[in-house]
């Protein structure tokens, strides 16, 4: 599982991701940008943020809201893997020793430092 420095950096970084990709110009993009924008299907973002995080329908980047769904998913993973915690292995792609961790955890040589960063959006 990955996850970032805390719930504050996760609600950020969806918006950023989501206001590139979706947004038109808008960080975060607002409702009216997730109905018209065309991934799996037209409103695909839109529903994800409705029926996946609960958020409002006219306000899909409700900080509260999120920071509720991304602890609830990280609290619901780790109750998943109480019985087997060393099938779980958690990563934040931003810690330069998590590389190293993982490649250890996939069983493969570790071939760089750190992640590949190839859709940064700061």
């Amino acid at each position: 599982m990955t996850i970032s420095k805390d719930a504050d950096e996760w609600c950020q970084s969806l918006a950023r991701f989501h206001g590139k990709r979706w947004g038109n110009g808008n960080i975060p993009p607002n409702a009216d940008d997730l109905k018209n924008a065309t991934t799996i299907y037209k409103g695909y973002p839109y529903h994800t943020c409705l029926h996946f995080h609960n958020t409002p329908e006219n306000e899909p980047y409700h900080k509260d809201v999120l920071t509720a769904s991304y602890e609830t998913h990280k609290k619901n993973v780790a109750d998943f893997f109480r019985h087997h915690p060393d099938d779980l292995l958690i990563i934040n792609l931003k810690n330069s020793g998590d590389y190293g961790r993982f490649c250890r955890f996939i069983g493969s040589k570790q071939e760089r430092d750190r992640f590949p960063w190839e859709n940064q959006s700061r």
